[in-house]
């Protein structure tokens, strides 16, 4: 069949309806119906590969479909996606809205990541609201453990990711700090002691979406530490993270 078809009598909620509705393929193994445009209500029914589905309606980023046998549910756009080939950009076209994923329409993100803060081996955590399509605010807690010292890093960032809908997604980040350094085993008389310095970050990295709710990550980022001697200390960090989104 072609990649969209115009279907002109559609069975649905019992009435023979005359819309010019598009008709797709599920060509994964199977696509899961659920009974309102949101991923908490439940799934009812799985339409398997080779099923024909008629698309009604769109709401946001889910679609109302009807399948032969006159079952009717929403399938979300990235599972439309996933599930057929071709037919999005007709869809966008003949509903008159974008047909953005949950990743690009995500409001929080949860993650860890791990890497090295010059040479030393680093994990840390962060949790970013998405307050707008390309900027989001974050803050982040990381801690490297050295022979010599430990370094505590808790900062605040404002990121932007200008192409979301990219599979490898760029963005870059400013942010500010502290940074709480402890020596391992001071000497006594060394004048070597814990201090906390102002520090100031910039990041670049690249986000990609796996699956479902899930991202990966690799970041660099450049620490400048604000030394009690009036002295700029620049740190380098690489890091590869995890994160879950809503």
């Amino acid at each position: 069949m072609t990649c969209a078809q115009q279907v002109n009598d559609v069975e649905f909620s019992g009435e023979l309806q005359h819309e010019p509705y598009y008709q797709v393929e599920v060509i994964a193994p199977f696509i899961e119906l659920r009974s309102g445009p949101a991923s908490g209500y439940p799934i009812f029914h799985v339409a398997e590969q080779g099923e024909k589905l008629s698309v009604v309606t769109q709401r946001t980023s889910w679609y109302k479909v009807i399948t032969i046998e006159g079952v009717s549910g929403w399938v979300s756009v990235l599972a439309l996606q996933q599930a057929q080939e071709g037919n999005t950009k007709e869809l966008v076209s003949e509903y008159g809205l974008a047909a953005s994923t949950p990743f690009e329409q995500r409001t929080m993100e949860f993650g860890i990541h791990g890497g090295v803060l010059e040479g030393v081996s680093a994990l840390g955590a962060q949790v970013s609201w998405q307050f707008t399509p390309t900027l989001a605010a974050s803050l982040h807690y990381d801690q490297a453990l050295g022979d010599v010292s430990e370094n505590r890093i808790a900062s605040v960032s404002l990121s932007h990711q200008p192409f979301k809908e990219w599979a490898y997604s760029p963005y870059f980040a400013i942010g500010a700090g502290v940074i709480d350094t402890k020596p391992r085993s001071p000497l006594i008389g060394s004048g070597d002691e814990s201090r906390r310095s102002d520090a100031f970050t910039f990041s670049v990295g690249v986000k990609k979406h796996v699956m479902r709710n899930f991202i990966i990550s690799i970041e660099y980022k450049n620490i400048s530490a604000l030394t009690k001697r009036d002295e700029t200390e620049e740190l380098e960090q690489w890091t590869t993270g995890f994160s879950v989104y809503f």
